[in-house]
């Protein structure tokens, strides 16, 4: 967003709050169309028996309300653990930029819904398989092979859209021994901005 000693920051302290909001929802629509975009990837943390499940997740869309949508096959064990304890976090890091940045919120799994209907229409030919394996993940396999099969026929029956509804933004900006951090918190239906010690 702005040069600075030779990089580009992705925000700095003069800029405005919507500044810094739009560049953020912009950031992470490009990353829906780029497939290199450092934005495509989040490490989503949710809480599982006995601790905490951490996974990389590829970023489908960011929705004009904020929310976020994932790709998933039903019988993943993150399915069954976000329904048990909807509360979750994303992780992004965005490295020319320097920026971090942390969300948190809660996951709702959408089956055989519309909006999963929706989804299925954009998964096309091989990349069908991702959601269709005959072994489900997770589970334990004699020989790498096993789990490379599939149905003849490719179907939605363990398609799933997680979608994630964000409470909070965490944004730091790292800059040398400047380092910059703010929080936009949601209210009612806005968005709260407030600048944090870093």
């Amino acid at each position: 967003m702005h040069p600075h000693s030779g990089k580009v920051l992705f925000f700095q302290a003069k800029d405005s709050q919507d500044e810094i909001w739009q560049a953020m929802k912009n950031e992470f629509r490009r990353a829906v169309k780029d497939k290199k975009h450092p934005f495509r990837l989040a490490v989503l943390g949710s809480r599982k028996p006995g601790g905490i499940g951490m996974r990389y997740v590829v970023l489908r869309e960011y929705t004009k309300e904020d929310c976020m949508l994932f790709y998933t096959d039903l019988r993943s064990p993150k399915v069954s653990e976000l329904q048990a304890a909807s509360n979750s976090s994303l992780l992004f890091y965005h490295q020319q930029k320097g920026v971090q940045i942390r969300i948190e919120g809660k996951m709702e799994v959408h089956h055989k819904d519309a909006l999963c209907k929706e989804h299925w229409q954009k998964v096309q030919g091989i990349v069908q398989r991702a959601y269709t394996p005959l072994v489900p993940p997770g589970e334990i396999i004699g020989t790498p092979e096993q789990a490379h099969q599939w149905p003849e026929e490719m179907t939605s029956e363990y398609f799933c859209v997680l979608e994630f509804i964000p409470k909070t933004f965490d944004l730091l900006q790292l800059n040398r021994l400047e380092h910059l951090r703010l929080a936009f918190q949601k209210e009612g239906g806005s968005w709260k901005m407030n600048w944090l010690a870093p």
